[in-house]
C-alpha cells in the first residue's frame, strides 16, 4: 500500500483537514512494513519568510502520527518552462514510514525514492493547461475564467501528471510483489486528480492488480473528479487503451439493427430534391423526359406543343 499526500501549498489547506490527513497517513503507512508513503513540503506561502514555519508545522504533524520522516527526496522537473515562472525544479520531500519498522526487512528498501532519494525527470505543467475544480450542480453559477492559467499556491501546489507518474513509478519500482498481490495507491489530498490521471495512464502497464483511492473533504472536489475520472475511462476505453475486466471494448459506430432507416423522399408535383448533396430542387425525370419529347416535335407543329405543355403543367399542379 503506497500514502500519496500533495502538501506543496500546505496555506490552501484547513488546519483541521492537515491533521486528519497525517492521523491517516500514520494509521495507514505506519503499522506495516508492507506500507509506504510520500509527502510533496510546502514550495509556497501567503507570507514572505514563512515557508519553513510551514514545513515544520507539516513535519511534526506526521511525526506525531508514528511516521518516519527523517529520509528525504526530491521531485526533478526537466527544465523550466518560462523564465519568468518562480516554480523550482526541485520539489522537497519525505519518505514515511512506520517508526518502529526495521529497514533491513522494509517491503520497500529496494525502491528507487528510498535508495535514490529522487524521482525521474518530469515535465513541467505550464500554467495554461492547468486544470480547476468546477462546481457540477445544475443550479451553480459558471465559473469565472480568471484562474485558468494558475496563480500562487495553486499553481505550486498542481505538479501535473508527468510529476504524480513519476512518484508513483519511483515508489512501486524494484518491489518484488508477490503471486495474489495488488498494488494500493491512496491521494490524501486529491486536489484536481493528478494522481489519478497518473494510475489511469500507468494501470495497462502494470503486471499485478491495482487499485486508487482518493480523499478529500470537498464534495465539489468529488463530484468533479468524478466527472472528469468516467470521461477519461469512457475515452480511452473506446480507444482501445484502457481494459474494464468483463466489459467488452465498444465501438463508435452505432450497431445497425438500432440505426433507423431514412424517410424517402416525398414525392412532388414539379420540383424533386436533388444535386450532388441531394438538397436542391431539380425537375423531376419525368417532366424533362416529356419536355425533350416536346422538343423533337417542335418544328412539326408549334401550336400542339404550347397545348401538351399546358396539358402537363396542369396535371403536375397541386390540387
Amino acid at each position: 500500500m503506497v500514502g500519496l499526500l500533495n502538501w506543496a501549498a500546505a496555506s490552501r489547506i484547513k488546519g483541521a483537514t492537515q491533521q486528519t490527513q497525517a492521523q491517516c497517513m500514520g494509521v495507514i503507512v505506519g503499522n506495516s512494513s508492507r506500507h509506504a508513503g510520500a509527502v510533496l513540503l510546502p514550495e509556497y506561502s501567503y507570507q514572505r519568510g514563512q515557508l519553513f514555519m510551514q514545513e515544520h508545522s507539516c513535519l511534526k504533524s506526521l511525526h506525531a502520527a508514528g511516521l518516519n520522516v527523517d529520509r528525504t527526496f526530491n521531485l526533478q522537473f526537466q527544465s523550466r518552462l518560462d523564465a519568468r515562472d518562480s516554480r523550482p525544479l526541485a520539489y522537497r520531500g519525505r519518505f514515511l514510514m512506520g517508526q518502529l519498522v526495521p529497514e533491513n526487512t522494509y517491503l520497500f528498501r529496494n525502491c528507487t525514492l528510498f535508495k535514490e532519494g529522487r524521482t525521474g525527470m518530469a515535465e513541467q505543467l505550464a500554467g495554461n493547461n492547468m486544470n480547476f475544480v468546477e462546481d457540477m450542480a445544475p443550479t451553480a453559477v459558471p465559473s469565472t475564467t480568471d484562474e485558468r492559467f494558475g496563480t500562487g499556491a495553486k499553481k505550486f501546489e498542481q505538479v501535473g501528471p508527468s510529476a504524480c507518474s513519476k512518484m508513483i513509478d519511483s515508489l512501486i519500482d524494484g518491489i518484488a510483489i508477490e503471486a495474489k498481490s495488488a498494488v494500493v495507491i491512496i491521494d490524501f489530498h486529491l486536489g484536481v486528480g493528478d494522481f489519478l490521471t497518473a494510475w489511469l495512464a500507468k494501470k495497462p502497464s502494470l503486471s499485478c492488480p491495482s487499485f486508487f483511492v482518493g480523499c478529500t473533504d470537498d464534495s465539489v472536489v468529488k463530484d468533479w473528479v468524478l466527472c472528469n475520472c468516467k470521461e477519461k475511462i469512457a475515452k480511452a476505453h473506446m480507444a482501445g487503451e484502457f481494459v474494464i475486466p468483463g466489459v467488452a471494448n465498444i465501438s463508435p459506430e452505432l450497431p445497425p439493427d438500432l440505426v433507423q432507416e431514412p424517410p424517402k423522399q416525398p414525392t412532388l408535383n414539379v420540383l424533386v430534391a436533388g444535386g450532388p448533396d441531394k438538397l436542391h430542387p431539380i425537375f423531376p425525370e419525368k417532366l424533362i423526359k416529356v419536355l425533350d419529347d416536346d422538343d423533337d416535335d417542335k418544328d412539326d407543329n408549334d401550336n400542339d406543343d404550347d397545348d401538351d405543355m399546358m396539358s402537363l403543367w396542369l396535371s403536375l399542379s397541386p390540387m
